[in-house]
């Protein structure tokens, strides 16, 4: 869909939801009646249903089932349903699970201070990790939530 006014005015909403989290997160709590939030809830859903794939388990090189980050860190360990991160020498209680676009808001909100870069990263790396290129363009975005 594309936006039909304000700053982001013509842009898909595809695009600006894998660009902007922080942004759709902010519509969601603060706009939840907007036609536009019932899109980026749309798209969240797609989003959170999508399978990690393009990424190895960090502990045996198996196709992984859920991502962590370290506290005020936006970068992802993948791991497979076999292999535990503390196993791997990771320190305890310092870890969040990241697999889902709510997930990775609360682990910036909570421990990186809302940092909008850390949430960028994380449902960038996310998106990369259930197929998206590295380049966002509208033909990528479509592609990526059109997908199963």
């Amino acid at each position: 869909m594309r936006i039909q006014s304000g700053k982001h005015a013509g842009e898909l909403s595809e695009v600006v939801f894998l660009k902007l989290p922080d942004l759709v997160q902010w519509m969601i709590k603060k706009a939840p009646d907007e036609r536009l939030t019932a899109d980026f809830k749309a798209l969240k859903r797609l989003f959170d249903q999508k399978p990690l794939r393009y990424e190895l388990c960090y502990g045996c090189q198996k196709v992984p089932v859920k991502a962590t980050a370290y506290e005020q860190t936006s970068g992802l360990y993948f791991w497979c349903d076999r292999c535990n991160p503390y196993d791997s020498g990771a320190r305890a209680g310092t870890l969040s699970t990241v697999n889902s676009f709510d997930s990775a808001m609360s682990h910036a909100d909570f421990t990186c201070d809302g940092n909008r870069s850390v949430k960028r990263n994380l449902i960038r790396s996310l998106a990369n990790a259930k197929g998206l290129p590295k380049r966002i363009t509208e033909n990528a975005a479509l592609n990526f939530f059109a997908s199963s």
